[in-house]
């Protein structure tokens, strides 16, 4: 556990979409992460280690659901689901 570029805190949920992108809601890091298929590095998507309230932050997201351009994550904290634009 911890709060690295390759380390999680509590990974809460997974989808993976139909190219076989794997995202990762990483709760206590509050931050989404993606990990294109075959790659070892995901890179941070949404939030990051620092929780927050504003637009661009999160705080203990638990689900993560990619839909077309779009990411909405459940914001358990913040008590709201977010939505941003994928990319």
């Amino acid at each position: 556990p911890g709060s690295g570029t390759n380390q999680f805190a509590l990974p809460w949920n997974i989808f993976v979409d139909l190219s076989n992108t794997l995202y990762v809601a990483d709760s206590i890091n509050a931050r989404i992460r993606r990990y294109y298929f075959g790659a070892s590095t995901g890179t941070t998507i949404a939030g990051s280690t620092t929780n927050g309230s504003s637009s661009t932050q999160l705080n203990n997201p638990r689900t993560v659901f990619p839909y077309g351009d779009t990411i909405y994550v459940a914001d358990s904290q913040n008590y709201r689901v977010q939505r941003f634009t994928n990319g």
